[in-house]
């Protein structure tokens, strides 16, 4: 794949050595260490070859973790990276198989201690970052709990919600009814001092974090087996959300999940929000 066409030219007359500046597409691989291999022949190329293994430590961190705390729910196994497409940089051209990206795996490994406990604080390119890597492993981790299709892809973004740090996040961030409900399932089990799924260390509570996942798992498999219970969740939380643009509603608290007319396009944004999903 050809991402830009630059100049070899020298780094200076004193040092002896040359240099290249890379495509931005390649910014987020800054500081990585590179081989450099001469590939000669009647049209030679010279390769840059980085070292991923930082980045591969991150996807197996997390799935880790993913383990230990789904584990009172059900087992998921060990990291199956054979489940996965493994990219250098985001692409929407891939294989179908749930998409891991080095490049994002490299921001957290730079920007996050192999001890953290949580409680960093993350610029909203690494949060963002972390939050491409935990989606795609909680998919995974959904489909080992039982969950399929949709479903399954809306655990792992929900997933991801809960991992991003609370200073990333805002209201625009929850922008799906189930990363709402799953937030407010979390909150509710581990109270508004844990803000934060610390899918790189310790739980600060793993007994309240366990609580709280056996819940959100227990809610998305009674989406899938009673989509109709999907539906209705999702007409409240847009007739409420529809309400809170307005200006007719604070959210101060989660509402429970109940029955209600189909809202009206008025509503606002949220209402193209894919209705359906259990039936995709």
């Amino acid at each position: 794949m050809l991402i830009g066409i630059r100049k070899i030219r020298s780094a200076g007359h004193a040092s002896g050595s040359i240099e290249i500046t890379l495509p931005p597409e390649l910014a987020p691989l800054e500081g990585a260490d590179c081989r450099i291999l001469l590939r000669d022949g009647a049209r030679p190329e010279i390769a840059l070859q980085p070292d991923l293994a930082p980045a591969v430590a991150v996807f197996a961190r997390i799935w880790a973790h993913l383990r230990s705390l789904l584990k009172p729910i059900g087992d998921i196994g060990d990291f199956p990276i054979q489940e996965f497409e493994v990219v250098l940089l985001p692409t929407e051209h891939h294989s179908g198989r749930m998409l891991l990206v080095y490049s994002q795996a490299w921001q957290v490994s730079r920007a996050v201690s192999p001890t953290a406990t949580g409680g960093e604080r993350y610029s909203r390119a690494v949060a963002e970052a972390l939050s491409g890597v935990v989606a795609p492993l909680g998919v995974v981790a959904g489909r080992r709990l039982g969950l399929t299709g949709a479903v399954a892809a809306a655990f792992g973004a929900s997933l991801a919600s809960l991992a991003v740090p609370s200073n990333c996040s805002s209201m625009a961030d929850l922008d799906s009814f189930e990363d709402n409900m799953t937030r407010r399932a979390w909150l509710e089990a581990c109270g508004h001092g844990a803000l934060l799924l610390n899918v790189l260390g310790p739980q600060p509570d793993e007994a309240k974090a366990h609580q709280a996942l056996r819940r959100i798992v227990g809610q998305f498999r009674m989406w899938q087996e009673r989509p109709d219970q999907h539906e209705l969740g999702w007409a409240q939380w847009c007739q409420d959300l529809g309400a809170w643009t307005s200006g007719s509603l604070v959210p101060a608290k989660a509402s429970s999940v109940r029955g209600g007319e189909r809202p009206a396009a008025s509503d606002g944004a949220a209402m193209t929000k894919r209705r359906n999903w259990c039936y995709d």
